[in-house]
């Protein structure tokens, strides 16, 4: 494959970021309905939501977006993560920060297996708030296909920023380095690391570029 697969979910180090929320829209025909890619053969994905379907005998997905009585699984994901999502508090705003931001689920099988919320900052730039995927579920693409629909989501908005914060690299673990290294494949760059999550957590902040590279496009790490 053309990609570092780690899809680890972006950890919730610190208080949750704040800023212009927008409210999950009502999923439309268009949201809904299943489009294939031909995974592992490139790293071109798909303009919009991202139903795969393998070659390899990996279940087929579908990304939409949540419907209001789907955060409580969304929060399940999160508990079932407990390297990531290990702070109950931070587990509880999490789960707040679901029903009103834009919000994006990833189903399998009936099932919910993951989550993305986007938080519209300004005209200009938004953030990847918050991502989980069952970890039985992890270097299945899932996560790439996350990024890559919130990618396509704010092109349609002219959007020319994506950020997203994760656990810098002055703290040793090799789980966050796998996820910068996911990050980084799909075309972010460290911009700062700063102490926003106390001196023991350095939160790095990673920023994409959305007029750098095609819609969906990905780059090897």
């Amino acid at each position: 494959m053309g990609v570092w697969e780690y899809d680890e979910p972006l950890e919730q180090l610190g208080s949750p970021v704040t800023g212009l929320a927008k409210a999950s829209p009502a999923p439309s025909r268009r949201d809904l309905r299943p489009r294939l890619v031909p995974p592992q053969l490139s790293g071109t994905l798909s303009d919009r939501g991202h139903s795969v379907l393998s070659s390899q005998g990996i279940e087929p997905f579908l990304i939409r977006t949540m419907l209001p009585d789907e955060a409580a699984e969304c929060e399940m994901v999160m508990r079932s993560l407990p390297g990531w999502f290990g702070i109950e508090e931070s587990i509880q705003q999490y789960r707040r920060d679901l029903e009103i931001m834009e919000t994006y689920v990833v189903e399998t099988g009936g099932h919910i297996v993951g989550f993305m919320a986007l938080n519209q900052h300004n005209q200009y730039s938004a953030e990847i708030h918050v991502m989980g995927v069952l970890e039985e579920f992890h270097r299945r693409g899932m996560g790439r296909s996350l990024v890559a629909h919130a990618v396509d989501v704010l092109h349609e908005r002219s959007i020319e920023y994506l950020q997203v914060k994760t656990l810098g690299p002055s703290r040793e673990s090799e789980a966050y380095a796998g996820t910068r290294r996911f990050y980084k494949a799909m075309g972010f760059r460290p911009l700062e690391e700063t102490n926003l999550w106390g001196e023991g957590n350095p939160c790095l902040i990673m920023v994409r570029h959305l007029g750098c590279l095609p819609r969906g496009q990905i780059t090897s790490a």
